[in-house]
């Protein structure tokens, strides 16, 4: 199983993935992404893994991470 967070200090506040992807990824207060309220989202479904690793794909900072949980 994996799980996806967001590195705070590569995020340049664009949207994408809080906009695009928003099943995994929020706004913080700071305005920089996140995923969920902990900034961390266990990626427990083949649907959410997919839409993680296409939101770390399209994030134009590399600022999405994933790595096994």
């Amino acid at each position: 199983m994996k799980k996806t967070f967001v590195d705070k200090d590569a995020c340049i506040e664009c949207a994408l993935c809080y906009t695009d992807y928003d099943s995994i990824y929020e706004v913080a207060g700071d305005g920089k992404a996140q995923a969920g309220p902990d900034n961390s989202k266990i990626l427990d479904t083949p649907d959410l893994e997919k839409t993680a690793e296409e939101a770390k794909e399209n994030c134009p900072s590399d600022a999405i991470i994933i790595e096994e949980a």
